[in-house]
C-alpha cells in the first residue's frame, strides 16, 4: 500500500522476445560482412536492393547515421566501367585498413588498449576467454587475430541469436560493453578519416552508430550500466598519431561527428 492507503501495483517486468536476439543478430551479421572480405559485385547488387536507411531492424538516426547513408547511396550509385574501377579502389581501400596497416589503423582490439600499440596482447587473451566459455574458437588466430573486428561483431551477433532469456540477452550486453564498445569508435574515427572510398567511411559510421544504439538499448532493456571502460591509452600512444600530420593524405571524408574524432 501507499501512503494513502491505496494498493499500488507491482510494475510488471516485459516478457522476453526471442525476436530482439534475431534481429539483433541479422544487423550486426550485414554489419560484420562489411568488414569481413573484399567487396565483390554481388554484395553491391544485393545492399542496392534496399536504401541504406532500411538495412537494419534497429532504427537508427542522427547526423552520423544520416552522413553514413549518404556515403554508401554515393558509393552504390556507380555502375558500368565506372563500377569495375569503383571495385578495384575498394579491394585497395580494403587492403589498407584491414591488411596492409596502409593507414595506420588496425581491426585488432589490442593495438587500441596495449601501451606499446602491439597486436595478440591481453585484450585478445580476454576475448578468447569469452569464445573458450561459449565452446567457440576462432579458424585460426594467426591469420585474424580473436580480438578481430569482424570476429567480436559475429560473436556478438551469435550470443543475441542464442539468447532465449534476459541473462543470455545480459551475456551479448556484457561483451559488448567489455570489448567492441571501448575500441570501436576510435577504430571507426580513423577509417573515416583516411579512407579513400565512401564504401568504407559508410561502413564505419553505421557500425559506431549502431553498436552506441545498440548499448542504449540493452541499457533500457536490462537495466544495465553500458558504460564502457576507458582506452588505456591515447591513439597515439598506440603507434597512431592522434590527428593527421603533414605526412598524412587529408581526409577523404567529412562526416558528421564532433572534435573528438
Amino acid at each position: 500500500m501507499n501512503e494513502t492507503g491505496a494498493v499500488t501495483a507491482a510494475k510488471a517486468k516485459p516478457a522476453f522476445d526471442k525476436n530482439v536476439g534475431a534481429a539483433i543478430s541479422r544487423d550486426v551479421t550485414l554489419l560484420a560482412r562489411l568488414h569481413d572480405r573484399e567487396v565483390d559485385a554481388e554484395l553491391l547488387e544485393q545492399l542496392r536492393a534496399a536504401a541504406p536507411a532500411t538495412w537494419f531492424a534497429m532504427r537508427l538516426s542522427g547526423p552520423a547515421f544520416g552522413e553514413a547513408c549518404r556515403l554508401m547511396t554515393k558509393a552504390l550509385s556507380l555502375d558500368g566501367e565506372e563500377s569495375e574501377a569503383n571495385l578495384d579502389d575498394l579491394a585497395a581501400d580494403f587492403a589498407a585498413i584491414y591488411l596492409t596497416h596502409g593507414y595506420r589503423v588496425s581491426p585488432n582490439e589490442s593495438v587500441w588498449r596495449d601501451e606499446e600499440g602491439l597486436e595478440r596482447q591481453g585484450p585478445m587473451f580476454s576475448v578468447r576467454a569469452w569464445y573458450k566459455h561459449h565452446n567457440l574458437q576462432t579458424p585460426d588466430w594467426r591469420i585474424r587475430a580473436d580480438d578481430h573486428l569482424v570476429n567480436e561483431l559475429q560473436f556478438l551477433a551469435l550470443l543475441s541469436q542464442r539468447a532465449a532469456d534476459f541473462d543470455q540477452l545480459r551475456e551479448a550486453a556484457r561483451f559488448l560493453r567489455e570489448h567492441p564498445l571501448v575500441w570501436v569508435k576510435d577504430f571507426g574515427g580513423r577509417v573515416v578519416q583516411r579512407c579513400r572510398t565512401p564504401f568504407y567511411a559508410a561502413a564505419a559510421l553505421m557500425t559506431v552508430t549502431y553498436l552506441d544504439r545498440l548499448a542504449e538499448l540493452f541499457a533500457a532493456l536490462l537495466d544495465m550500466d553500458m558504460t564502457p571502460a576507458t582506452l588505456a591509452v591515447a591513439p597515439a600512444r598506440a603507434g597512431l598519431p592522434s590527428e593527421p600530420t603533414c605526412a598524412d593524405p587529408p581526409p577523404q571524408n567529412t562526416p558528421a561527428f564532433g572534435p573528438s574524432w
